[in-house]
This record gives structure tokens, C-alpha cells and sequence, in this order.
């Protein structure tokens, strides 16, 4: 792990990437980036993207492709929750987010030898609702579990899909599973399949969050599958929205 101090003015570079991050200024709980990227390279602030405008890519092999989506993911969690911790007055915190972000980005930036800013906050959910993230990813799921604890809610975490059935066997049951599709042991399809099969937890609302293509992992919708498909890199807001909309 490449770790850097950084005064403001100075700047950290992924040269393969054609990227630059530089810090601005951090008054109270505000810090200002500034992202330096190539002209066909867009950065912009997150709720100026248009989600369902997907531009065309090239083609690249389906495990890079994957690969590439987690490592997005995990900087897009990265920003969302460096974000929040700074507007909740958590300096230290946000600084070892900043971090991740740093290191994430510079993973990316060897592969090939993106970032936005976050959306506004979700509105938190009603007091004590509990969720599940399972993902084999500790980055990932770390991020995304402190973005939902910063959201007001009650986050448990699980490596596999193994770790998640014995969770769910043995504590309360939460109100929704997040659950990664490809995994060691036990993947995404294999857990749906469990959780569908057990007469205690075959009503659980499941939210899929992949990097794979959903065409790909096969699994079903609807009752006996998974209630939400969201793809990676993800939008946490729209996450915490559609959870806070559906009744659990």
C-alpha cells in the first residue's frame, strides 16, 4: 500500500491513466479536489450523469471487464464515503479514505501499463433498519458499509456466500441482503439459490450488485431470484433510495 502526505497544491499522479488528483484546500469538514484527465476522458459532478447513457466501449475480455468494474467501484465508494465523513467532521477517518482512493486509483492505473464527485447524501432510512453486504472484496465491502452506516443503518458484513447463510441462520434477519455474484466458495447464484430454499429466509429482499453483466451470471428475478440487479461502478444514492422506497 502506497501511502502519501500531502500538503495542499501538491499533486499525486497515475501517469497511465493520464490522471491527476490535486489538493486544493480542506476548511472544517470541506475539502476541494481538483482531477486533471484527458480531454475524451469526462469528469463530472455526479448528478450530472446520465445513468441510463451507457457510450460505447471497445471490446475487452469478460475478466477485464470485471476487473475494471470492481476497481471503479471501489473509487466511486471511495469519493462517496471521503465525502461524507468530512461533512460528519471525521478528518482522520476521511483521510484514510482518501487513502484507499489513492490506491485504488493507482491499481487502475497499472492495469492499463476514471472519478466524480459524490451526489448529495440519501435521505437516511427509518431508525434500526439492518442490511447485509456480502462481497469478497474488503475494500469494497468496507466502503460500502460505511457509506451505509453514515446513511443510518445497521450494516453486517459477510466474505462469501457461506459466511452469509451462516449469518443469516444465526442473527436476526436483516432487512435487505447486498450480495456480489462472483465469489469464492459459495457465489451469488449458489447463495440465492440457499436463501430461496430455506423457509426462514426465502421472503429476504436481495439487491444484487455485480460487476459482471447480468446476462452472464444467469440468475433469476422475481421471486425466486434476486428483486434488484445494480451494476458496478455503483451509485450509492440510488442504492439508498430504492432501498428506502421498498418496504423491507
Amino acid at each position: 500500500m502506497l501511502v502519501l502526505s500531502r500538503k495542499t497544491d501538491q499533486k499525486i499522479v497515475f501517469p497511465n491513466l493520464g490522471i491527476t488528483l490535486k489538493l486544493l484546500s480542506v476548511k472544517g469538514n470541506l475539502a476541494r479536489i481538483g482531477i486533471e484527465a484527458p480531454n475524451d476522458m469526462p469528469v463530472m459532478r455526479q448528478e450530472l450523469v446520465d445513468e441510463s447513457a451507457t457510450p460505447p466501449t471497445p471490446y475487452v475480455s469478460r475478466e477485464l471487464r470485471h476487473d475494471v468494474r470492481n476497481s471503479l467501484n471501489t473509487i466511486r465508494l471511495a469519493v462517496e464515503l471521503f465525502q461524507r465523513q468530512m461533512e460528519a467532521g471525521l478528518p482522520d477517518k476521511a483521510q484514510s479514505t482518501f487513502l484507499k482512493l489513492v490506491q485504488q486509483l493507482g491499481n487502475l492505473d497499472r492495469q492499463f501499463g476514471g472519478s466524480a464527485t459524490p451526489e448529495a447524501p440519501a435521505a437516511a432510512p427509518a431508525p434500526r433498519s439492518r442490511v447485509l453486504v456480502v462481497d469478497d472484496d474488503v475494500n469494497e465491502r468496507e466502503l460500502l458499509a460505511g457509506i451505509l452506516e453514515l446513511s443510518g443503518w445497521d450494516v453486517a458484513t459477510a466474505g462469501d456466500g457461506l459466511e452469509a447463510i451462516e449469518y443469516l441462520t444465526s442473527h436476526e434477519r436483516p432487512d435487505y441482503v447486498l450480495l456480489d455474484m462472483r465469489m469464492p466458495r459459495c457465489d451469488g447464484p449458489q447463495t440465492v439459490q440457499l436463501i430461496r430454499g430455506n423457509p426462514d429466509l426465502a421472503d429476504l429482499t436481495v439487491f444484487a450488485v455485480s460487476g459482471s453483466d447480468r446476462v452472464e451470471v444467469g440468475v433469476e428475478g422475481g421471486t425466486r431470484g434476486i428483486d434488484r440487479w445494480f451494476s458496478k461502478p455503483l451509485n450509492p444514492a440510488t442504492l439508498i433510495q430504492e432501498m428506502n422506497r421498498l418496504p423491507a
